[in-house]
Order: C-alpha cells, then sequence, then structure tokens
C-alpha cells in the first residue's frame, strides 16, 4: 500500500533507492547466512530484507505526507509486521524440521 502511494505521488527516485539498499543488504546476508544456514539463511535474509523495505516505505509515506502517527496507525503497523515475522519463524520451524 504504501509503495503504490509513494509511486501515485512520483516518488520514484526514493523508491529506487530504498529497492536498491534492499538488494545490497539482501545479497550481503544471504553471502553471511546462506553458508551456515542454507535456505533458512535465505529466508532469513528475505525476512530481514522485507522488514526493512517496509519499514523504509512507512517512514517515506509518513515524512513525505506528513501523516500524523496515531494509536491506531502504531497498532495497525505493529500487528502487520508482527504477523509476518509469526509467519516467516512458522515456516522456518516447518522446514527445519521437514530435514
Amino acid at each position: 500500500v504504501y509503495g503504490t502511494l509513494l509511486t501515485a505521488n512520483g516518488n520514484l527516485k526514493e523508491l529506487n533507492l530504498m529497492a536498491f539498499c534492499g538488494i545490497l543488504l539482501n545479497i550481503s546476508l544471504n553471502i553471511i547466512l546462506i553458508p551456515k544456514f542454507n535456505g533458512l539463511g535465505a529466508a532469513y535474509a528475505s525476512l530481514a530484507t522485507q522488514l526493512l523495505t517496509a519499514v523504509i516505505q512507512v517512514a517515506l509515506v509518513q515524512y513525505i505526507f506528513r501523516f500524523k502517527v496515531t494509536l491506531f496507525f502504531t497498532a495497525q503497523f505493529r500487528a502487520s509486521m508482527t504477523t509476518g515475522v509469526v509467519k516467516a519463524v512458522y515456516f522456518a520451524l516447518f522446514i527445519l524440521y521437514q530435514q
């Protein structure tokens, strides 16, 4: 949703910079984590990258549009991040115990 809002507003430069940072982080984490954790390391690298880019998108929207951070917004954002982390941990445990 935030990426769509930024795209519609014409903030492609900021989105491209964020995506580039995400690429660098993902490649770096993959180089570090895959040799030690195999596929699970790749999953952790992807999770970290997705979380970082999501947080950056929310921060950009807050900065550009000057949205007020309300209790509802904070709770909604935390719930969304928590759901993503729980799904990733469940998937990681599922993969881990399949071996």
